[in-house]
């Protein structure tokens, strides 16, 4: 019982902080983006690349250089990060998601 307590909070956090990411996005367009070495320290480079490689996450260059940085929505890896988390859980085993 406590495990599923701290498993619903967890996914609570979890959604709370989404949607703080979400509104954090509309008023402040800039704060979502994350170079690609900040999503790396942030999120671990062999969990982006593998999420980029599955078409889960998109980067995207602001510049037209071949060399212009590589960004990534923070929102959006947050969400495939929180999504990863409820599959684990079994949230919506059973149903027709």
């Amino acid at each position: 019982m406590t495990n599923d307590l701290f498993s619903i909070k967890e996914l609570m956090s979890g959604m709370a902080e989404l949607g703080a990411a979400n509104l954090m996005k509309s008023l402040q367009p800039k704060t979502d983006d994350l170079t690609q070495n900040e999503a790396f320290d942030k999120f671990g480079q062999g969990w982006v690349r593998g999420h980029v490689k599955n078409d889960l996450v998109r980067g995207y260059r602001k510049g037209t250089a071949k060399n212009s940085p590589i960004y990534y929505s923070k929102l959006e890896l947050m969400t495939v990060r929180n999504a990863e988390k409820v599959s684990r859980l079994g949230v919506f085993d059973n149903t027709k998601i």
